[in-house]
């Protein structure tokens, strides 16, 4: 336990010193060049990970201001609305879709959409799933559950869209197999039909299966 704890604590110390040799560089960088937009987006994203959002949030603004079709810097900025307390999905997804405007194949920037148009239709899903609950005891409008479902499978389509999108840049992105595996799942419990669930149900199976198929392992020597 104490030899985890002072792993860890060595771990912590050699990252936080790789964030201020990195802070030192860029630093160093902007002195000649202080429009220097890759160094401002690395400025935000050490400040990102020193959980310090506020700093990341203005160097990411610097960058994006420097360098206007900057995909990589308005893909972090999205990462930091997703990551705030609580997160601003809406602002994501816009900073997300501005970078895959400029670079269509830039899969960072459309797998963290995927991703942000997931995590709405999870939030919606929820809410449905709650107040389904709360119906028994006839307290809810039929209706509104309905309208949750709805905006659930809206987000859970934009998110579709994306992961084939992915599929078309990177066959082998298990990851989006996974996400596409998991929206199935989520699908199978509003189904319209008995029908309707089981594709969903056979569906997340075979998603499931390819993401398996495809995701790095150690696989023993024949």
């Amino acid at each position: 336990q104490y030899l985890d704890k002072a792993a860890g604590e060595a771990e912590e110390a050699r990252q936080q010193e790789a964030l201020t040799q990195a802070e030192s560089r860029c630093r160093l960088c902007l002195e000649y060049d202080k429009a220097n937009p890759e160094c401002l987006n690395l400025m935000g994203l050490v400040w990102y990970l020193r959980g310090n959002f506020d700093e990341a949030r203005d160097w990411y603004k610097r960058a994006m201001r420097s360098k206007n079709d900057f995909p990589e810097a308005r893909n972090n900025m999205g990462i930091l609305h997703m990551q705030q307390k609580p997160p601003d999905y809406d602002e994501a997804i816009t900073m997300f879709s501005s970078a895959i405007k400029i670079d269509p194949g830039y899969q960072d920037g459309r797998w963290n959409l995927a991703l942000a148009y997931s995590n709405k239709g999870n939030i919606a899903f929820a809410e449905a799933d709650k107040k389904a609950a709360s119906k028994r005891a006839n307290k809810v409008d039929p209706k509104v559950i309905s309208s949750l479902y709805a905006d659930a499978e809206s987000n859970y389509a934009r998110c579709d869209e994306q992961l084939r999108r992915l599929f078309e840049l990177n066959p082998k992105n298990f990851q989006a197999y996974f996400m596409m595996g998991y929206i199935e799942l989520q699908r199978s419990n509003y189904a319209p039909t008995e029908n309707a669930r089981r594709v969903n149900l056979q569906r997340a199976q075979d998603m499931g299966l390819r993401c398996w198929e495809l995701a790095p392992r150690d696989r023993p020597e024949a």
